[in-house]
Parts: C-alpha cells; structure tokens; sequence
C-alpha cells in the first residue's frame, strides 16, 4: 500500500507474475499528471527508456465500486525487489551504481520528465540492471511549480517544500530537485537504512539546513570522499547543487568539489561557538531568534562581517561596508536585513529573529495574531518589497511586487490596517468575523453587515469599528484588499476632522462605491443607511408621527410644524447620495420638531409646557437618544435593539 495506490500481485494468461499498481480513481490526477504520464510512456519506448526504466506493459480501468473507475498499471514483477533489501552498500558498487543512476536520471531529464519521488524503494533489480520505477508523481519538466508538495518525506529537495515564494505556496520544481533525492538515496544505501532514522524532526530540519547528511563512522578511508558527493547533492539553494555533469567528474575525480572549490572560506565564521563555512549556514545562524539577530547588528555596525570578508569575498566584503554605512548608526536592523539577502540570496523573509517563507506564510501569521501591527514594522521597513526583489529563485510578478510596495506605503499612516490588508491579500483562506458571522467574499460582507441593527451597533460591533480606523483596522483591511484602496485612503485622510454625522454619511458613500466596483448587491447597505443609518432619527421621527400622531401643535406655529411632518414622503431605499437628498424636508421639518417642542419628559409629563410651541402624547417621541452627536427621538433606540413597538406613556396636556 502506498500513498496514492496499492500493489497487487497477479498472473497473466501465460501464468507469469505481474506486479498490478492500482490507483485511488481515473479521474482527477490533473493535467500536469497526465502530461507526465504521456512522457512517461513515450520514453518507454525509446532505446533510453527501455534500459533506465521499469517498463509498464498495460494500463486502463477498472470499476471496483460504482460509478468510480479505478486507474490500474501493469508492470513485471521483480523477483529481486527493490534496492532496500540489498542492505548497506560498499563504496567500490556503489560508485557503480551512481554511475549508472546518473546515466538513468539524466536521460529521463532529457526527455522532459522529473521524477519527484526517487529513493530506493524505487529502484528496482530487473533483467539484470537497476532500473527506475513509479512515475506516480512525476511532472513534466514545463510544469515547473506545484501547489502540492511532491515525493517522500525525508528525500523531497527543501524547494518542494520550503520554497520562498510570492503568493500563496507554490513549490519550486526542476531537474535539481531530483539530484537532491539522489543524494539522500546514495546515503540511505551506502548507510543500508533511512539516514534521518530515529531523528528528532529539529535534527532532520537542521541537517537540511546545513546542507550535509549525518552518516555514521564506518571507518571507511573513502567516506570522506563520498561526502564530498553528497554535500554537493544535497545543498539546500538548488543553484549551488550538483547535478548532471558535477556527478559525473566526481566520478572521475573523487575529491571533486564543484563550484565550492571556488569560493570555500579559507577560515570558518565563528558564531555561538560554531563554526561557520557557508553563506547559508550563516545566514540561518543570524536569524535563528531575535538574540541572534542582536548579535548580527553588532557585528553590522562594529564592522566584524567587513572584516571577516575583506580577504576573499570582495561581494560580501562591499555589502557589509555599504550597509553599515548607510543603516548602522540609525537603523542596524534593515541594514542587516539587506545584508543578509546579498549574503544567501534564495533565503526566505527575515526580520529580527523571525522568518517566513512566503508571502502566504507572513499573511496567514499577521491575520492571526491578536496584534498585528507588532508586525507593521516589517511593512514600514519595506521588508517585503525588498526580499521580492533581490530573491533568487522564487516565482513572483509585478503585479504582487506593486501591490506590497503600496501597502507598505499605507503602513506609515496606517501600520494596522495595512498588516491586515497584507494578511487577507496574501493568506490561504481570506476570511472575517463580521456580525459574528465569518464572510469570504464582499458580497457576503455587504449581506451580512448591514443585516441586523442590534449587530451592527453592539459593543465593540462594525459600527464602531467603520467609526475608529484603529478599531476596525481589520475591516478597512479585508475590504483594502478588494483592490479599493483608492476610496478608503481619502475618508481616512479625513475622519479626524469631521463630525460624526458627516463622517459616517461619508462612509456610507465610500462602502457603497466599493460595493458597486466589487459587484456586490448594494441593497441591504441602502435600506440600512436610511432606516438605521445617519438619516434613522429623521426617518423615524416622520414614521411615528404618520402612525401614531404622537405631536400635536400648541400654537398656530406648532400645528404649521406638525402638519409639515405629517406631509413627509418617505423615499424607498436607494442610491445613498439620492437618498440624503431626498430625506432633506424630513430632516428640516424632524428638526423643527424638535426645538420647537417641551424636550423634558419629566416637566412634560406634569403639564409644563413653557411656552414651546409642540408637545408629544408619547415618551418615545422625545429627542432624548444621544446618535451621532445628534438628540434622536426614543423611537430610535428601540428600532437599533429591533424591539420597535410603540410606548403608550402620554404626556397629556392638563
């Protein structure tokens, strides 16, 4: 049993035995699956195929359980299995065999397939020759990134699982990443047993990191050389790695090193009583936690890395100088950023002892967190931006490069809402709790928001957050990362200096300009903002009087005003801008009513008029609700807890 299929052992006509790779279903393997497998079975028949690879003699489908169709591959069954139970290997064949398997995996290469899943489970003795077997996760060489991880943990290369990338996780692919699961099989064979074998997962992490494979003391005078080998195989920046022609002069020349021999360190880097030999390994030192981090300023700014490279990496040497120049004496920590980036251009973003290795991976951790403008700093510092441009070997474009370099710009303002603009633009799973229901899309935002008033106006609700920037800086950023930036940055700009009636009528402008661009329904943001909006104390001050009559003129001038309001027309709800418009004679006659009327319910209640001109027969008629700066009538009150009904408390005139 495998993870995508099982094996079973049959006969054919002729009574041999075969071995029968049943897969999981026919459909759904993917188009890159199928380009593959087309590959797989073109170069099967050529001369190269038929001595490299375990042939498939038939293929088709099978219904096991109605309606699926099972996928199934016919292969010979190798008596002598696979390369697993020939235990440890000595150095002599094993050279041998890397000779041949170089041959094997070059010319699968050639013919435009990647492997993805090489080990020695998947070599196998056929005929008389190692050949290698089960292309079930094989990709062309074009299908040059996944959104899957690919292979078999342990001999998958770190880019087809750790790859920096610039959007959500999409692993890196390439011949490279074959050559890195050849080195991991040549030590499984030369060790007779899986090399990571009773390791703890920090262990394996570290050894992948440091590019070097931990084999055991055989006492063998060859072991040295053989590590020479791997270490090339298994570098973790697969621009550095062996492949193809390197295998081949080293197996010509044993103490072959490749490019290392180039530009290896004369002297080791010593840091935390280790010593250091690689760019790499050095820069996974520095940022392994935020104490590291403090000692890579120091060494920065007091010129340690200046020194350390001045004899033999005059690239290094410059970058260092240049950075502590520019950022030593103000800000050590973008200058060591920058400088870590020249250092090990393939690395994944840092800043101050904490490392993501994609966009999607800050994202996701700025989304979740209980604070995420601790993170506006990476944002100010045009982190991002920077490690976009100057990192090797990452799929990005320039659509995503413009997009963080304008939320970096907004972070100087607006540091909170601009992590949460990075964390939903770039995160697996876009998604907020809006009215306690968690939305994905903005025209669930919009149905949502505005459909309930008790929601929208409870404690520490939307409507608190829609008013205080910094309060609902996750709103302003899932809706910033719509793409509506542009209509959310002025009423920002502006906030502070309007009162609260005019900034939340601006506000219902903006949202609904959003919601038209976004093509979402608009209409449950219409009727709220004239029933339970900026325009609710006027909407429902005429509602009670043409229902209930609650005021009544004392004076010609009163019954004049009153009459006004029984004359209103409601509009229905509509375009916002329309809407103010056309509530205007609701709003003027709504305030006459007002500051022409008995406003105390308690004097009101015992027949003192002083003189106003109105008086009301019902409590929920006074203007004692404190909205927006404004007095609303009581009425108000109850409709926002949606308990509408109608008080019958008189204040009758004696």
């Amino acid at each position: 049993s495998g993870g995508e299929a099982v094996i079973l052992l049959g006969r054919g006509q002729d009574q041999e035995a075969y071995a029968v790779k049943l897969f999981a279903h026919a459909e759904g393997k993917g188009r890159h699956s199928l380009e593959a497998r087309e590959a797989v079975f073109e170069f099967m028949q050529t001369e190269d195929g038929r001595r490299t690879v375990l042939p498939i003699l038939d293929f088709g489908a099978v219904s096991i359980r109605q309606p699926y169709l099972n996928y199934f591959e016919v292969l010979p069954f190798c008596s002598e299995g696979d390369l697993t139970r020939d235990g440890a290997i000595p150095f002599d064949r094993l050279v041998e065999m890397i000779g041949r398997l170089n041959e094997s995996l070059h010319a699968i290469h050639q013919a435009g397939i990647l492997h993805l899943d090489l080990k020695p489970e998947n070599l196998y003795h056929y005929d008389g020759r190692i050949v290698i077997g089960d292309f079930g996760v094989a990709r062309t060489v074009e299908a040059g990134f996944t959104y899957t991880a690919m292979g078999t943990d342990g001999f998958r290369a770190p880019e087809t699982v750790l790859a920096p990338t610039a959007g959500r996780a999409a692993y890196i692919l390439g011949p490279y990443s074959d050559y890195y699961s050849f080195g991991v099989t040549i030590a499984c064979l030369y060790e007779g047993r899986y090399i990571y074998e009773g390791m703890e997962p920090a262990e394996v992490t570290a050894a992948i990191r440091n590019s070097h494979l931990p084999l055991g003391d055989h006492g063998d005078p060859h072991q040295e050389q053989l590590e020479r080998l791997l270490d090339g195989l298994v570098q973790f920046d697969p621009h550095r790695r062996f492949k193809y022609e390197d295998v081949k002069n080293w197996l010509q020349d044993h103490n072959y090193r490749g490019s290392f021999d180039g530009d290896a360190w004369p002297r080791p880097f010593t840091f935390r009583q280790k010593k250091i030999r690689s760019e790499e390994a050095l820069f996974y030192a520095l940022t392994e936690d935020a104490d590291a981090w403090e000692e890579g300023c120091t060494f920065l700014t007091e010129q340690v890395f200046e020194e350390f490279f001045r004899s033999f990496r005059a690239d290094l040497f410059s970058a260092a100088r240049d950075e502590a120049e520019v950022y030593g004496g103000s800000d050590p920590d973008t200058g060591l950023a920058h400088f870590l980036k020249t250092l090990f251009a393939p690395g994944p973003i840092v800043w101050r002892g904490q490392t993501w290795e994609s966009l999607s991976g800050l994202a996701g951790r700025m989304v979740r967190a209980k604070s995420p403008e601790a993170y506006g700093e990476v944002l100010q510092k045009r982190v991002v931006s920077y490690w976009l441009e100057h990192t090797t070997g990452i799929e990005r474009n320039e659509q995503n490069l413009q997009l963080v370099k304008r939320i970096e710009e907004a972070a100087d303002a607006w540091p909170k809402i601009a992590c949460y603009w990075f964390g939903f633009a770039f995160c697996e799973d876009r998604k907020i709790s809006t009215c306690g229901q968690e939305v994905r899309s903005l025209h669930d935002w919009f149905a949502t928001a505005f459909s309930s008033p008790k929601k929208f106006y409870a404690e520490k609700g939307l409507f608190e957050g829609l008013m205080d920037a910094d309060k609902g800086a996750a709103v302003y950023g899932f809706l910033a990362s719509f793409g509506c930036w542009d209509r959310l940055r002025p009423v920002l700009e502006r906030a502070a200096s309007m009162s609260a009636y005019d900034r939340f009528s601006t506000l219902f402008v903006m949202l609904e300009s959003i919601g038209e661009s976004g093509k979402a329904d608009v209409h449950p943001l219409r009727a709220f903002h004239l029933k339970y909006g900026p325009l609710a104390p006027f909407y429902w001050t005429v509602c009670l009087q043409q229902q209930k009559q609650v005021y009544k003129g004392r004076t010609p001038a009163g019954k004049r005003m009153v009459q006004a309001l029984e004359k209103v027309q409601l509009p229905e709800p509509g375009p916002v801008a329309a809407c103010r418009e056309a509530m205007e004679t609701a709003k003027k006659c709504s305030e006459d009513v007002r500051l022409h009327m008995q406003g105390n319910v308690f004097l009101a209640s015992s027949g003192i008029f002083e003189g106003a001109d109105i008086f009301c027969g019902n409590v929920q008629g006074y203007f004692c609700f404190p909205f927006l700066g404004m007095e609303a009538p009581l009425i108000l009150e109850a409709v926002l807890e949606e308990n509408a009904g109608l008080a019958q408390e008189p204040a009758g005139e004696k």
